[in-house]
This record gives structure tokens, C-alpha cells and sequence, in this order.
């Protein structure tokens, strides 16, 4: 459907979940580019996000797709949105690796705030309009990334590294991982202490 209309859904069902105060969110993809369009104008965005607050979407979702995006252009839009949105809604992003930029872009929303975000175990997933993309930044991967930052997550990273392990049996495949290949610090400093 064009975005018009997927706006008009959104409208309806965030009619339907405010009368029964259910928070909604909603994604907002190639919201950096589009491989048939093209680089993503930001006012376009910050209009579609605007319009979402004013429907009482709880969360926003600024989605890199297809992993075209870079840190500065992350830094600029999540700061504007910031700005215009103030703190009535949330701000998160879902990240793809696909240039290898994902966690760049992670760090980049991070410094400006951002502390929602979308990853997926071992990095599953991928673009189906774009050859050869990479999932989601690998959640362990992230997490690593942020305790190694003193950034509390809550989250069990061993237990992320199980099921990414468990998900690498079921495919018959490697993920791409990379703490699940050469585990985290801890675990490096634990197997050359080792006697």
C-alpha cells in the first residue's frame, strides 16, 4: 500500500487501541533511504512522525531498512525529532549491518539519547530488496557493546549467546555474530587465566 494509506491504517488502529488504552507503536522504514527512491528527505520523516504523535502513538520506530544509513545522518535526524516530539513519545531505531555501519549507528543514537533499539539473536534476518543484506545488529552483539560501554542492559547475555547457538544448529549455518564466535571480554580474560 502507499504510505498514504498505510498512514490511514495507522490512524484506525491507533483510534482502536487508544479507546481501550493499549500503547501502540509504529515503524517508520527507509526512513534514511530507499534503494528505489533514493536518499529519505528528513522532512518527510519528521512530518510522518509528527503525524503519528498527534494520532497518540506511544513509540516510534526510525527504521535503516536496508542498512543505507551513517552515524551523521543518525545524529541529525534523531536530534531533530527529539527537538519537535519533545518527550511525549518514545524514540527508538532499528539498526541493519548491512555496510557494516550498524553499530556506528548505534553509537550514534546512544550519544544523542536514543536507548531503544531493535536487534535480533545472532544478527537472523535480512532485506528482501536488497541482495546479499544482513539482518538486524546481532542483540549479544549489542549488549557486549553495551556493557563494555558500563551501559546496563538487564538483559543475560550468556543466555542470548545459548539460543543464538541453538538458532546456528537449527540453520546449519554460521550467524553473523561476532561475540558468538569470539565470546565476550569476560570470557576471553577467563580462558587465558585459566591454568
Amino acid at each position: 500500500m502507499s504510505v498514504d494509506d498505510s498512514v490511514r491504517e495507522c490512524e484506525a488502529i491507533a483510534d482502536t487501541v487508544g479507546r481501550r488504552q493499549v500503547p501502540a507503536e509504529v515503524a517508520i522504514g527507509v526512513a534514511f533511504a530507499c534503494p528505489f527512491e533514493g536518499s529519505t528527505p528528513e522532512d518527510r520523516v519528521s512530518e510522518l512522525a509528527r503525524t503519528f504523535a498527534s494520532m497518540g502513538i506511544q513509540e516510534i520506530s526510525i527504521a535503516d531498512t536496508v542498512g543505507m544509513a551513517n552515524p551523521t545522518q543518525v545524529t541529525r535526524l534523531m536530534t531533530r525529532l527529539q527537538e519537535e516530539l519533545g518527550g511525549d513519545v518514545v524514540l527508538s531505531l532499528h539498526i541493519h549491518n548491512t555496510r557494516g555501519l550498524g553499530f556506528a549507528n548505534v553509537l550514534a543514537g546512544l550519544q544523542v539519547g536514543i536507548d531503544t533499539y531493535d536487534a535480533s539473536i545472532g544478527g537472523l534476518a535480512g532485506c528482501p530488496v536488497t541482495p546479499a543484506a544482513t539482518g538486524n545488529i546481532p542483540t549479544e552483539d549489542l549488549v557486549n557493546m553495551c556493557e563494555e560501554m558500563n551501559l546496563e542492559t538487564g538483559i543475560d547475555i550468556e543466555r542470548v549467546m545459548e539460543t543464538s547457538r541453538i538458532m546456528e544448529e537449527f540453520l546449519g549455518r554460521r550467524l553473523p555474530s561476532h561475540v558468538l564466535l569470539s565470546g565476550t571480554n569476560q570470557q576471553s580474560f577467563e580462558r587465558h587465566r585459566a591454568p
